[in-house]
């Protein structure tokens, strides 16, 4: 058997696989999709970030984008543009069996079917759709994401 195939879920070579969704993560994403443009900056802060994060971390990009011809180096091209070292990340043309996922679209599973409603989920935004901060400190409230009634 590999040591891949004993090794603990979303666990490589010793490090977890964090998976990073492009944009609204990595790329601000302001306007969203604008026939593939990759157009805005880093999400602030993100560089500091991620020069952190490959120390604890396999930095997996994973993105609509990862499926489109020339997505890959698109995204490449713009970290170098933006002097991000793209040599500390890894590019997935599929899901990766990650440790953890960060993605500016998703919400946590609970176990529970009725946690998620559907005027809950319809309600939705990303952060860069918000007029507010998504919490202080940066950390999503389980509702943060979603417009009150």
């Amino acid at each position: 058997m590999s040591p891949s195939a004993t090794a603990p879920f979303g666990i490589r070579d010793g490090r977890p696989i964090l998976c990073l969704d492009f944009d609204g993560v990595i790329h601000r994403y302001s306007r969203g999709w604008q026939d593939g443009e990759i157009y805005d900056p880093p999400v602030d802060g993100f560089k500091e970030w991620a020069k952190q994060a490959v120390d604890h971390f396999r930095l997996v990009v994973y993105s609509s984008r990862s499926k489109e011809p020339g997505g890959t180096k698109a995204m490449v091209a713009w970290m170098r543009r933006h002097d991000i070292d793209p040599a500390i990340f890894e590019f997935a043309h599929q899901k990766p069996a990650a440790f953890l996922t960060i993605d500016d679209r998703a919400v946590t599973f609970t176990g529970d079917w009725g946690d998620y409603p559907m005027r809950w989920l319809t309600a939705f935004k990303p952060w860069t759709m918000k007029s507010r901060p998504v919490a202080a400190g940066g950390i999503a409230t389980s509702d943060s994401n979603f417009d009150a009634d």
